[in-house]
């Protein structure tokens, strides 16, 4: 904000680039992510911009982590610029936690969704005596739905998701508008503007929904 806003407001950057980030950010983790959310600046301002992350597999040490990012990210990138994408869409591309030469795939996936029993909260205890909690994922996938950010690191791939920051879920809208809009006190005799059934609560899809753990 203050680069697109003051710093450099006479001559905008032609690209946006937030990260390499140490650390996938896929699925849930686009809602709170700090990579995700600069690229998200640079969109809101106009600027083509995209967010990098790097899985990370076991203890290496940070030239191979970053080696797979290192190898595949400027070709990748090179590419992307050349193909373009809409105003307003931000690209979030993870790298999985692999050796260069064993990545072979680029994958445009979807956005995952985590399977919540995988959830860790570890209660620890600071130098100080103090009771701090450590939230997160056990490193471990859950057969993830195929399409998704979440398959393309389980199988070894480079994920590419086009994201957009209208989060509005349009279906709901539209139901929602038929049983609320109208007069306030209209809304207080508990009656809608449009009357409809009643809708039951939503719950899973009928497919088996697969997803998986935050490495």
């Amino acid at each position: 904000m203050m680069a697109g806003i003051h710093i450099m407001k006479d001559q905008l950057p032609d690209l946006v680039i937030s990260g390499v980030n140490r650390g996938f950010n896929v699925a849930d983790d686009v809602t709170y992510s700090g990579t995700v959310a600069a690229a998200m600046e640079g969109a809101v301002l106009g600027i083509p911009s995209i967010a990098m992350s790097q899985a990370v597999g076991g203890r290496e040490d940070e030239a191979a982590i970053f080696a797979c990012a290192e190898k595949h990210g400027p070709p990748l990138l090179k590419r992307l610029v050349e193909i373009g994408w809409p105003e307003g869409v931000l690209l979030n591309v993870n790298f999985p936690p692999l050796p260069p030469g064993k990545v072979t795939r680029v994958v445009v996936s979807s956005q995952g969704q985590r399977d919540q029993s995988m959830l860790r909260l570890d209660e620890r205890v600071d130098a100080r005596g103090r009771t701090y909690f450590w939230v997160g994922f056990k490193r471990i996938f859950t057969d993830p739905e195929r399409g998704t950010d979440l398959h393309a690191i389980a199988e070894g791939c480079i994920s590419v998701t086009p994201l957009h920051m209208d989060l509005t879920e349009h279906r709901e809208r539209q139901r929602l508008s038929e049983h609320l809009e109208g007069s306030l006190a209209a809304l207080a005799r508990g009656t809608s503007k449009q009357s409809g059934p009643a809708a039951k609560p939503r719950g899973k899809s009928s497919g088996r929904v697969r997803r998986a753990a935050k490495g």
